[in-house]
Formats: structure tokens, C-alpha cells, sequence
């Protein structure tokens, strides 16, 4: 969020998409899916910006493994390895992880590709506005909010969320899990994207 902050006219698409590659890279581990479980933009300092390699362009980088766990290959209910209770920030964690018992859920149950598909999406609003999610709203009010099963409201100006984006991060944001999209729907949403601007740049 520094690095943006500092940089306003860099489009941030492209860091989004380094981001969804590292979750799919994670999702995708041989042993079983490696659930990071504390994704956010500013809190948790757990995306850095590598902008020192010679050559290239800014890219972002996924750190800190600490709420992490392993599933084992196979499960179809996806159950950790390991359980763990309430942790992170209520602003960014699924509905599932904060009410697991509204959902049908063991507190061990609640840390899944899913849940981490909908962190992601709610990272994708803090980088895409600049501001946490329940921007304006106190630490309690949020928690609140998010407790009862509520979502961000759109912001009023942001350029790089249209009609489309949006409706995808509420899709992301379903309290049905099983009805999030992927991560490739994710990543085909920041392509057409960029296909738009070239084609934009171009015309």
C-alpha cells in the first residue's frame, strides 16, 4: 500500500495478478493445498513490492505463513491438517472463519481454498481504493458488520472498479462458499483488463 501510495499513476492489475499467482501456486502444492489465511495489503505487511530486479517490472511478492496450514490431498471436505481459532483481522476474513457455526462449520473446517479466495477478494478492494475494507467505519462497527454477514459498500469513485469487477468480488464475497470463483476467473478478469487498456493505449 506504501509503494502505491508513492507511485499513484501505476496501475496496480498487474501486481493484483502476482498475487492471484501466488495463492493458485499455493492452492496447488502436490501434498495438498497451502491455505495462507491472512491475506491483506497493509496490516499484516504480507505483500512486499519487489522493484529491484534489473529489468523488470514491479512485482508483488506473498510473505508470511504464519495462520498458514496444509490440507491433506484428497479430503473432500477440506479439513486443515491442523485447527486454529479465530485469527486475523474480522475486516478481511470470510463469514465462514468469523461464524463458523451459522455455516455448519468446526472452527477447523473454516480455512479453505475458498475462504481464501474471498480474503483475496477483499484485498483486491483495499489495494483497488486504498483503503481498508469497512473503510470509515471503527475497528468495533467493522467487526460488527462483518459479523452479520455484511460486505463493504462499492466506493463512490474508484477507476479501476467498473460494474463487472465488482459483481465478481461479491461473487467472491458469497456467504456459499462453494459459489465463489476461481482463482482463473479471478486472473481472466485482470487479463481482459489489460487487454482493454493496450487496446485503449493503442487506439
Amino acid at each position: 500500500m506504501d509503494y502505491l501510495k508513492t507511485w499513484p499513476k501505476v496501475s496496480p492489475l498487474p501486481l493484483l495478478e502476482d498475487i492471484v499467482d501466488a495463492v493458485a501456486y499455493l492452492h496447488s502444492f502436490r501434498y495438498g493445498s497451502i491455505i495462507h489465511g491472512d491475506l491483506k495489503g497493509v496490516s499484516a505487511n504480507n505483500i512486499l513490492i519487489d522493484c529491484h530486479t534489473y529489468g523488470t517490472l514491479p512485482t508483488a511478492r506473498l510473505i508470511d505463513f504464519g495462520l498458514s496450514q496444509i490440507q491433506e490431498a484428497g479430503m473432500a471436505d477440506e479439513v486443515g491438517t491442523t485447527s486454529s481459532g479465530f485469527n486475523g483481522n474480522a475486516r478481511w476474513l470470510a463469514f465462514e472463519r468469523i461464524r463458523p457455526e451459522r455455516y455448519g462449520l468446526r472452527q477447523s473446517e473454516t480455512k479453505s481454498t475458498k475462504s481464501d479466495i474471498f480474503e483475496l477478494a477483499r484485498t483486491f478492494f483495499e489495494i483497488l481504493t486504498g483503503e481498508p475494507p469497512f473503510q470509515g467505519m471503527s475497528d468495533f462497527t467493522a467487526v460488527t458488520a462483518a459479523f452479520q454477514g455484511s460486505n463493504p459498500e462499492r466506493p463512490s469513485r474508484s477507476p479501476w472498479i467498473d460494474d463487472d469487477r465488482w459483481n465478481l468480488m461479491l461473487e467472491c464475497w458469497s456467504p456459499d462458499r462453494d459459489a465463489r470463483p476461481s482463482l482463473d476467473v479471478l486472473r481472466r478478469d485482470l487479463e481482459q483488463s489489460f487487454l482493454l487498456d493496450h487496446l485503449l493505449v493503442s487506439s
